[in-house]
């Protein structure tokens, strides 16, 4: 079975997705997403695996035989930060994983005993974004990333919650974002 947008549904696509390559926060393998997606008539899906793209092969293959788009990305998550990646090309791809090693080398809070690193995520991503296109509710790694490399492919990340009553106010302005 192949996923089609129904005409009288709008355009949705799910951008943060953890598979069961998240320990902790993930259940289902990346196949089992996939169906889910063309079960919904879904016709893109984003697999966001925690600092790392573990899943990213089945998941690719599972969405191409089933006829969803997908997205390729990671919730790239810090002692101080978090924010979803999602690679547009190869370059968005290679900045993915070097954002990836580098959370591995000196950002997650189990490495504690690595070097100190100055850089926080937010300089990491904003060095390195060609290709990428960042998600976060994290007003101040945003207005960081922002700052040093434009808005370009910058947004803030609504979750269901606490960000719910902004989305129904229509609040887009930075104040409006959780701070953490």
């Amino acid at each position: 079975m192949k996923a089609h947008p129904n005409p009288a549904t709008p355009m949705f696509a799910h951008l943060h997705v953890h598979s069961w390559f998240s320990m902790g926060t993930g259940v289902s393998s990346p196949e089992a997403l996939v169906a889910a997606a063309v079960a919904r008539g879904v016709p893109a899906l984003a697999c966001t695996d925690t600092n790392g793209v573990y899943g990213a092969i089945e998941f690719q293959q599972a969405a191409l035989a089933q006829g969803v788009q997908p997205i390729l990305g990671a919730h790239l998550v810090t002692e101080g930060a978090e924010a979803i990646a999602l690679a547009t090309d190869e370059r968005g791809w290679g900045a993915l994983c070097r954002a990836i090693t580098w959370i591995h080398w000196h950002g997650a809070p189990s490495h504690r005993d690595r070097p100190a690193n100055p850089l926080g995520l937010a300089d990491v991503l904003a060095a390195d974004r060609e290709g990428l296109i960042l998600l976060s509710r994290d007003a101040a790694l945003l207005e960081r990333v922002v700052a040093l490399s434009g808005r370009r492919d910058v947004y803030a990340e609504f979750r269901p919650g606490k960000e719910r009553h902004l989305v129904a106010a229509g609040r887009r302005d930075a104040s409006a974002w959780p701070r953490r």
